[in-house]
């Protein structure tokens, strides 16, 4: 069958066991086929997106594309898909050069369903102008239709972007890239600034819709079981047969005008503290070679890994000790996806007079490293990480497909070689060879960063009048629109809005679209079982998996009793024990240990209700590793040694640890804000829930904060120390479980080393196991932060997960989100998100994300309810939030992770067989059951939580305790 589409070449990369297809089609658009044997199937459409501004044209595109179609004319096909579909993925992103829409799915009526949504969505998008005004920005009266009341902005991008300003790193990003790229696309931010999104106007986007959106302009990659034949022959049918092959202006990123000397740049960011000192961010920054050559990309990461990559690495060694700072900053690091890859390095907790000082120390350590080099086990190393990442089958969190197809993205966005990148084991191995002159890494050095002038270095430091100069410039900026508009321009605002509104609450017709019901739905899931053994007094669980020469390793303890002050040190132990040195050797030996046979050490507790009861629980604290088959042994042995014996006599190392930690933390709460506003409303709903706040939670980041600051005592370092030590010493009173996932060859050698490596180790009896205090009185609260937008929580107690209410309640929450919360929150409200979900710990949770309200959307929380109490619920309304949740349990993990994810439900009393009833019960909900539950369980007063900013405390009445959380000291 003609298609259109020319075969170029096809090459197999063994590594990963695919085959990589490449094509041309007569449109000009490019196509690679990443064949194999998976079920689950990735599809991905990108084009080539270079904007010349801030107003965020591509990203406001990229959402307004999605909300109809000339096949598909409804408000919102994206969402209304997600619901109507079996998807192990789905999404679409702007980033700074190209727009992306991938989707997963492994049923095949599925895929091709959605492959013809996003086809049409992209190349035939409607592209109204109510939607570029809900989606985009727009101006509203405040009191919606008196035009007598102020103006303001609403829009989701517009809100999405305010909350992305609102994180000191983000902020920061933004400023070195604008500052590093003078003249190229990657000077403006893609996302949009939002003091810039409301100059966008729609012919600006359909301008540049016409001149981006093209086959000529566009990459087609594919990954999966689905033959390349039957892919092309529906990528053509449905969209480029229809589509002109005519020429455009090619699109691409410009290359940089560099620099003849370093440029310096100072600006600020808003702080609600009073106290401004160690709160300024120093970076510096280099622009690099163009990332279309595998091995300048190669060397780049060499590079990156052998500087910063572990406290051992020289420039993270000297940024960590200097006294000039208490973090080194987040920034650090290679970035390889800009056409042009950049190089950078900075500390955060400064201030601004140290900016010369620590340029300074990072120039002189590069020197050093230019001439004295680096150890050549220090190399070997960084290419132990880069072939371990380069073998490991991931599937964790994202489709393991769309994870190879975003690794080689950069090179078919920018017309180089992206099956290098998948097949890169031959400049590897020249890469072992060149590591071998002495000469090497000097040379990289000097060529790279030392000898290269276009470099930049930005200081950001804090200012406590800067929020509320934005918000008045944004106040200036609608009263100078006000002033300017006469009662014609008044009255199209109001039929705007009342066009937009009565647009968001039509009656649609979604029987255009496309779907996949129960009836596609497999009765059973096979869950995976992990079996236990015992090698004397020592206990295994061992399995196998399609790691593709990997080797993964935990162990894993049942949390014993602990007093309150140990248990509040819990999460910050887990942090720290594996940054800490171990079997007597200083941490900066086992962190190059670590780097060297090892894909590194995470550790993290875990708690969770009981089956039967929400009053009840377990709790576990696991040490968990990976490597390759051929350093298993040593990575296990090293992981022993972190478990026994890790040093916290190290005071100046756990000083540094719990600052970068505290410095991570409190920055990470306004970009997470729902996670810590949901876990705060569920707090004093069981034991279970209070403890995850108190570990999680604001209270803990405030805590950690204040724990911080109190290390400038000597006294008090020492102490800390201690406390370490014992809370060390409590944890190991347990008897370990180990778990061991290797491949069919391997497993049985690797399961004779892990009990020749732990015999002899003494074990302890049972202890006590963990007891919670009871959950404080129920409350409301709202944590002050420093942010434009804000995140809102409710939280209702309902049943344990082995009560069948608790599956009426997931879907329940899949009805009330899809049909009430997002068109009421995203789509009216504005916010960036909302829905509902219902946890294994027996709560019912509403939530907003980057909101631009707070009472409007409690109100709209409660009116969610009173809807369902009334309303109508379909067969399709209800199908639709089955089919959300069984794609959920359904979705793959990795090989490792899928045993790893059965291991611990098992340890909870989740086994193969409680997974698959509770997957039954999801498939036997009927609507009866959920205006049941909902009358049960939803009609008491709720618990409430809300993240916001100073300025609008006004809106929060008096039920709510106020807790500023910059005031943690």
């Amino acid at each position: 069958m003609e298609t259109g589409f020319e075969f170029v070449r096809s090459q197999t990369v063994q590594a990963l066991n695919l085959t990589v297809e490449e094509y041309n089609h007569i449109s000009g658009a490019k196509h690679f086929h990443l064949a194999n044997d998976y079920a689950e199937n990735v599809f991905m459409v990108a084009f080539r997106t270079v904007p010349e501004d801030s107003t965020g044209v591509a990203h406001v595109l990229e959402h307004t594309a999605l909300c109809g179609s000339e096949k598909f004319p409804v408000r919102d096909p994206f969402f209304s898909m997600i619901r109507r579909s079996l998807n192990t993925f789905m999404n679409a992103f702007t980033t700074s050069d190209y727009t992306a829409y991938p989707f997963a799915s492994q049923n095949r009526k599925d895929y091709f369903n959605l492959m013809e949504v996003y086809l049409d969505a992209v190349f035939f998008s409607r592209l109204d102008p109510l939607d570029f005004a809900q989606e985009g920005h727009r101006i509203e009266f405040e009191t919606s239709g008196d035009a007598s009341s102020p103006l303001t902005h609403k829009g989701v991008v517009y809100n999405e972007m305010k909350g992305d300003s609102s994180s000191p790193i983000s902020r920061l990003y933004h400023a070195v890239q604008e500052t590093l790229y003078p003249t190229s696309t990657y000077h403006f931010n893609s996302g949009g600034d939002p003091a810039v999104i409301p100059l966008l106007s729609y012919d600006d986007l359909m301008t540049f819709y016409r001149t981006h959106y093209h086959p000529a302009n566009a990459v087609f990659m594919t990954f999966g079981d689905i033959s390349v034949a039957e892919q092309q022959e529906k990528i053509n049918s449905l969209a480029l047969n229809r589509l002109s092959a005519g020429a455009i202006e090619e699109v691409s990123v410009r290359p940089e005008t560099r620099y003849d000397t370093p440029i310096n740049r100072e600006l600020s960011y808003p702080v609600d503290d009073d106290d401004l000192s160690s709160k300024t961010h120093i970076v510096l920054a280099w622009l690099l070679e163009k990332n279309t050559d595998i091995e300048v990309l190669l060397k780049g990461h060499l590079l990156s890994d052998v500087l910063l990559d572990t406290s051992a690495s020289p420039l993270r060694q000297a940024l960590e000790k200097s006294d000039l700072a208490t973090a080194v900053s987040p920034m650090c690091g290679f970035e390889e996806d800009h056409m042009e890859m950049n190089f950078m390095c900075g500390v955060e907790g400064s201030e601004p007079e140290h900016a010369e000082a620590i340029e300074t120390l990072v120039l002189e350590t590069l020197e050093k490293v230019a001439e004295e080099g680096v150890p050549q086990d220090r190399l070997e190393a960084v290419l132990h990480q880069l072939e371990l990442s380069q073998r490991e089958v991931g599937g964790d969190g994202m489709p393991y497909g769309l994870q190879l197809i975003f690794s080689c993205m950069s090179a078919a966005i920018h017309r180089g070689n992206p099956i290098g990148l998948l097949d890169m084991d031959s400049a590897l191995a020249k890469l072992r060879q060149e590591i071998l002159d002495p000469a090497f890494i000097k040379n990289l050095v000097r060529e790279m960063l030392l000898d290269n002038p276009h470099r930049v270095r930005v200081i950001m430091k804090p200012s406590r009048e800067l929020g509320a100069l934005l918000i008045q410039e944004e106040a200036d900026r609608l009263a100078s629109i006000r002033q300017g508009m006469n009662e014609t321009d008044c009255d199209l605002v109001i039929k705007q809005a009342a066009a937009l509104e009565a647009r968001q609450s039509a009656e649609e017709d979604l029987d255009l679209l496309p779907k996949v019901t129960t009836a596609d739905v497999p009765l059973q899931k096979h869950f995976p079982s992990v079996p236990l053994s015992k090698h004397g007094n020592l206990q295994l669980a061992v399995s196998t998996a399609g790691t593709n020469g990997l080797s993964y390793h935990q162990i894993v303890t049942t949390l014993p009793a602990l007093q309150m002050a140990q248990l509040e040190l819990l999460p910050v132990y887990s942090q720290v024990v594996t940054e800490v040195g171990s079997a007597g050797r200083d941490y900066m030996e086992t962190q190059h240990l670590q780097h060297s046979v090892s894909g590194g050490i995470s550790s993290f507790s875990s708690i969770r209700s009981a089956l039967e009861d929400a009053e009840k629980y377990q709790a576990y604290t696991t040490l968990s590793s990976r490597t390759l088959n051929r350093e298993a042994p040593q990575m296990a042995r090293l992981l022993r040694e972190t478990f026994l014996e890790p040093r916290f006599d190290e005071v100046e190392r756990l000083t540094d640890l719990i600052q970068q930690l505290s410095h991570r933390r409190m920055n990470g709460i306004a970009s997470s804000g729902h996670q810590y506003a949901m876990l705060a409303a569920a707090s004093s709903l069981s034991p279970v829930t209070a403890l995850n706040d108190f570990l999680t939670g604001v209270p803990a980041v405030m805590r950690l904060n204040g724990l911080a600051r109190s290390l400038d005592d000597e006294g008090a370092r020492q102490s800390l120390a201690v406390r370490f030590s014992e809370l060390h010493q409590r944890l190991r009173s347990v008897d370990p479980l180990l778990l061991l996932i290797s491949d069919p060859g391997y497993v049985g050698a690797f399961t004779d080393e892990i009990v020749d490596i732990w015999s002899g180790t003494n074990t302890h009896g049972s202890q006590e196991n963990l007891n919670l205090p009871s959950p404080a009185e129920a409350g409301h609260r709202a944590f002050v932060v420093t942010t434009q937008v804000n995140y809102c929580a409710a939280a209702y107690p309902t049943v344990a997960e082995n009560q069948s209410d608790s599956a009426v309640l997931a879907i329940l929450a899949g009805v009330l989100r899809n049909n009430y919360l997002h068109p009421a929150i995203r789509e009216k409200g504005g916010a960036y998100g909302g829905g509902a979900g219902h946890d294994t710990n027996g709560v019912f949770r509403f939530y907003s994300y980057r909101d631009p309200r707070i009472n409007e959307t409690f109100a709209d929380f409660d009116a969610s309810i009173d809807w369902l109490l009334g309303a109508e619920i379909t067969d399709a309304m209800l199908e639709e939030a089955v089919l959300g949740v069984i794609s959920s349990v359904d979705s793959p993990g990795s090989p490792a992770g899928e045993i790893r994810q059965a291991f611990h439900h098992q340890l909870f009393g989740r086994d193969a067989e409680h997974r698959q009833t509770l997957r039954s019960r999801y498939l036997e909900v009927r609507q009866s059951d959920l205006r049941r539950v909902t009358e049960r369980y939803l009609t008491s007063a709720p618990s409430l939580a809300v993240v916001t900013s100073e300025n609008r405390l006004t809106e929060i009445d008096d039920r709510f305790e106020i807790v500023r959380v910059n005031e943690s000291a």
